[in-house]
């Protein structure tokens, strides 16, 4: 998983992992579990706002929350349009790539 280390500091604080070294993402288990956890927030928190929060979760995961914020609409939390919305080319294809093995249309 691409995990940042800003991102992996703050999987490290809210699971109470003191010891966490950058050189930590570097073992699999570990960078399984920090990204897992960040997708795992992500999730929570965009559901708490749309009806289909995983593209929001995606795009938060691969650009940054600020960036998917940007992004979403309050207006118009449809996922379809949020995607068209989604400034980063390479976010929108990543989303588009996920969404397809996700939904079963690979």
């Amino acid at each position: 998983m691409q995990v940042t280390e800003p991102a992996a500091k703050e999987w490290a604080r809210a699971t109470r992992h003191e010891s966490f070294q950058r050189d930590d993402l570097f073992d699999p288990l570990t960078n399984l579990h920090a990204g897992c956890w960040y997708l795992a927030r992500a999730i929570r928190y965009w559901k708490k706002k749309v009806p289909d929060p995983i593209p929001y979760a995606l795009a938060e995961y691969n650009a940054g929350r600020s960036n998917a914020r940007r992004w979403a609409d309050p207006d118009d939390p449809d996922a379809r349009r949020f995607v068209e919305r989604i400034t980063y080319p390479t976010t929108k294809k990543y989303i588009t790539l996920i969404l397809q093995r996700y939904r079963g249309g690979v």
